[in-house]
């Protein structure tokens, strides 16, 4: 379930489906690498960052990759 404010137009735009995972998609798993950058709003901009541009583009990024809002549950086989 989705609980940040926003997103319920994109959950139920979502339609659930089932996707395999095989043993090599874990394991790129372990490889991925995570980058966080940080801006400092050295002008002191109102708009600097805005919150409705990052959330714009985070609900994008959901559309584009919905398997990033999923759930995992495992199945009888593992």
């Amino acid at each position: 379930m989705l609980y940040l404010s926003g997103l319920e137009p994109f959950a139920s735009s979502v339609q659930s489906q089932t996707y395999e995972i095989h043993e090599l998609g874990h394991v790129f798993g372990f490889f991925n690498v995570a980058h966080f950058y940080y801006y400092e709003n050295t002008a002191g901009a109102a708009d600097f960052m805005s919150t409705s541009l990052l959330e714009g583009g985070f609900m994008e990024v959901l559309r584009e990759y919905p398997l990033l809002a999923g759930t995992l549950q495992k199945s009888k086989r593992g």
